[in-house]
């Protein structure tokens, strides 16, 4: 699935798909969009610098296929 992904866009190094951070209860985290309990977010970052993309509240996006996404949107220094 990593090859989905562009590089990072500050450093070019490769991406990973793979982070994830789970809950076991979290009643003042809310998805905005259904008001559902942050249980699970996930992010993708670089492996050799270690940016990663995520929501400041959540720290992640409700599905693996959205933190790739939005991974793959982002504008930085390396192209």
């Amino acid at each position: 699935m990593s090859s989905d992904l562009k590089p990072c866009p500050f450093c070019g190094g490769e991406a990973s798909p793979d982070g994830v951070t789970r809950r076991s209860s979290s009643p003042d985290c809310r998805w905005a969009d259904d008001n559902t309990e942050c249980l699970e977010a996930f992010f993708c970052n670089c492996i050799q610098c270690g940016t990663k993309n995520g929501s400041s509240i959540a720290g992640g996006f409700k599905t693996r296929e959205q933190a790739i996404a939005h991974w793959n949107t982002r504008v930085g220094g390396a192209q």
